[in-house]
Parts: structure tokens; sequence; C-alpha cells
């Protein structure tokens, strides 16, 4: 299988600044949930995700 890496490397990079650029939109439509629980539920999932993958 004969891979372009340029062509993948800039999907990744405009994938990665797109990203960046959608995360002020999610903080702000989770900005009435307290910190706490945000933390609690990505230490949940992760955990989830980790079983999952093991």
């Amino acid at each position: 299988m004969n891979l372009n890496y340029d062509k993948d490397g800039l999907t990744y990079a405009v994938l990665s600044y797109l990203m960046w650029e959608l995360t002020p939109i999610y903080w702000k439509l989770v900005h009435h949930v307290a910190p706490g629980e945000i933390l609690a539920q990505r230490v949940f999932w992760s955990f989830i995700l980790c079983l999952f993958f093991y």
C-alpha cells in the first residue's frame, strides 16, 4: 500500500486546526455544567474506553 504522507499530513493538520477553532464554541455550550462534573465524565468514559480496548 503506497500512502501519500504529504497529503495525509495536510489533512491531519487541517482537521486539528478546525478542532481547535471549534473548541471555544464547545466550551460556550457547556458553560452551565460544573467543572467537576465534566472532569468526572471524562474520567468515567476514559475508563470505559480503556476497558473496551484492553
